[in-house]
């Protein structure tokens, strides 16, 4: 899918507003019981539980959830001890080298 540019919300389909919003500011929440609730990172996007998880890759007929994180340390997660969804941290964020450092 391609988004055209300046990437802006008014203008995006339905599906290009979820990809936006779900892959890159979505938080999977192992202990969620709705499918889904408001992020408690983040102005937009949702935290979502495995059921949520499946229901919308149905519904998109995707088969896993890739998605980028800089809020960790680096390395490959797999959300849900799953293999349908997978996160991708880079830990570059300056908010996590703070509760690094600080946390040390």
């Amino acid at each position: 899918m391609n988004f055209a540019r300046p990437t802006e919300i008014k203008r995006m389909t339905i599906r290009e507003r979820c990809l936006l919003t779900d892959i890159l500011y979505g938080t999977p929440d192992l202990s969620l019981l709705p499918l889904f609730a408001p992020s408690f990172d983040y102005p937009i996007g949702f935290r979502f539980n495995t059921a949520a998880l499946f229901t919308v890759l149905s519904m998109f007929d995707c088969e896993k959830l890739i998605r980028g994180c800089n809020a960790r340390k680096s390395g490959t997660y797999f959300n849900f001890n799953s293999m349908y969804s997978l996160t991708i941290a880079s830990g570059n964020s300056t908010d996590y080298n703070d509760r690094t450092v600080s946390g040390s």
